[in-house]
């Protein structure tokens, strides 16, 4: 996707939104926001529906007409404009308080709608969750006057370390694991505070570097390694690691930060996986603890064995 083309959506959006909002700091919000969504699954398809739903508060008969050939996969009604620009709405005039509540708002529109001249079938509910995710940080952080960041102290330490973080880990352990990128303790501060949650839904156990890890692992090839998760064999037995990846993506929101980590695949420059075993296993079931560290293989600069399946390969993997 061009982030030209999203760039449009701001003379139309600006016409919604309160005097306060319509400003340089809603506008950069908006600009921030073209930057970052096109990894987290905001294609050109989702924008064109966007721009359609703009263009029909001018009362662009064209657009209105052009935007009836998208329905509801479930109900077959014509998307509501009235609702999907309600939900833009709240997200840049009142941003934390839409937040707080997205989950309840976003159910407003249809998980996916069909695009009734060519039967393709297009994602909505999520990407548009995760596009309003982002708007509504970015206007948080430009009408602020300068974010601070809290370290909690159990990342700060008198020795590089590890910290542990989510669920406790227990039973057998697949060998896959998710590293989540980042540089600094700040970095480190904003994954623990937003993925936490996520993990203790899941049931996941994972890491992250306190201070002083983070300053040695940023002189050497686990550059970038802020935090792993560990993913247990019962995901991916449920066919739920796509959901789970998305899960954390979305609670990343607004964290951007990006890079290539050492051995490992890149999911979208924030996120990368790689298999830690030095055989294949049932990923389904996985291996105990004492098999796990009899198989561990240090990181070779292969996110892979060969003849293990890619963990998203659905069809071997899942």
């Amino acid at each position: 996707m061009e982030g030209g083309t999203l760039l449009n959506e701001w003379s139309y959006a600006s016409k919604l939104f309160s005097k306060k909002v319509v400003n340089k700091a809603g506008k950069e919000a908006f600009e921030t926001t073209i930057t970052n969504v096109a990894k987290k699954g905001w294609t050109q398809s989702q924008n064109d529906i966007l721009e359609l739903v703009l263009k029909t508060q001018g009362g662009d008969t064209q657009a209105i007409k052009a935007l009836s050939k998208y329905t509801s996969r479930y109900s077959g009604q014509v998307i509501s404009n009235r609702n999907v620009l309600g939900l833009l709405k709240k997200s840049m005039e009142t941003p934390e308080a839409f937040l707080g509540r997205i989950n309840d708002f976003i159910v407003l529109v249809p998980r996916e709608v069909i695009d009734k001249t060519t039967g393709k079938v297009i994602s909505f509910r999520e990407p548009y969750k995760k596009y309003l995710t982002e708007l509504a940080e970015n206007s948080l952080k430009k009408s602020s006057p300068k974010a601070t960041i809290t370290v909690p102290t159990i990342l700060r330490g008198e020795s590089s370390s590890w910290v542990p973080i989510g669920s406790r880990m227990k039973g057998n352990v697949s060998g896959w694991k998710i590293h989540i990128f980042g540089e600094t303790v700040e970095d480190t501060a904003i994954i623990v505070n937003r993925v936490e949650p996520v993990l203790q839904k899941w049931g996941v156990h994972g890491k992250v570097a306190n201070d002083l890890m983070t300053q040695s692992i940023n002189k050497g090839r686990q550059r970038g390694k802020a935090s792993t998760l560990y993913i247990p064999p019962e995901i991916i037995k449920n066919g739920q690691t796509k959901q789970f990846i998305d899960d954390v993506s979305s609670a990343l929101g607004s964290y951007n930060k990006t890079g290539k980590i050492y051995g490992d695949k890149s999911i979208d420059g924030t996120l990368h996986y790689r298999y830690e075993l030095s055989s294949p296993v049932d990923v389904t079931r996985g291996v105990s603890k004492d098999d796990y560290y009899n198989l561990y293989k240090s990181n070779d600069g292969n996110f892979n064995i060969k003849g293990n399946p890619d963990l998203f390969d659905v069809n071997k993997a899942q």
